[in-house]
């Protein structure tokens, strides 16, 4: 089980030895709101006030992949299910998809795609039959006041926002 804190840090617990201490990782330079295991269990996510997210091996507890400098912080995470990707969601009302890399020990993160920089960002996005998208699609994507909750369910971004 991962928990996510104010002062910085995540904890690790194991539910098959509740009297052990928990495994505390740092990297986080502000609260942290949010973590997520991938579906694998292998990796975690995390999210906060220091508008970084950051992925960890969650048996090891290192860090992996630093993705920085999303405006307002991060407030919520979800990976998807088929993939080793996952989605942020940001406080300044904007959404981004990022796919996770294994390169030996090390990992490489790539943006995928994403909403909030005055026009939708796409990177190795194939849509068959799709010429682009009309104005009216594109207005559906843009996102007002900051994004609360996510779950991915069939590949489908679901969301809750926060005014």
């Amino acid at each position: 089980i991962a928990s996510a804190s104010e002062d910085k840090t995540i904890r690790l617990w194991d539910p098959m030895s509740p009297a052990s201490e928990p495994t505390v990782l740092h990297g986080h330079q502000g609260g942290v709101q949010c973590v997520a295991y991938s579906s694998c269990g292998k990796f975690l996510a995390s999210g906060g006030d220091d508008n970084k997210a950051r992925v960890w091996n969650a048996s090891s507890g290192n860090l992996l992949a630093v993705i920085g400098d999303v405006f307002g912080g991060i407030s919520s995470i979800v990976w998807r299910r088929s993939e080793l990707g996952f989605v942020i969601g940001c406080k300044d009302g904007s959404i981004r998809a990022w796919k996770l890399w294994l390169v030996g020990d090390e990992a490489q993160v790539q943006l995928e795609w994403g909403t909030g920089f005055g026009h939708l960002v796409a990177t190795n996005a194939c849509i068959d039959g799709a010429i682009g998208l009309s104005k009216v699609a594109f207005d559906l994507l843009k996102q007002r006041g900051g994004i609360g909750e996510m779950a991915v369910q069939s590949d489908v971004l679901l969301g809750r926002v926060e005014e």
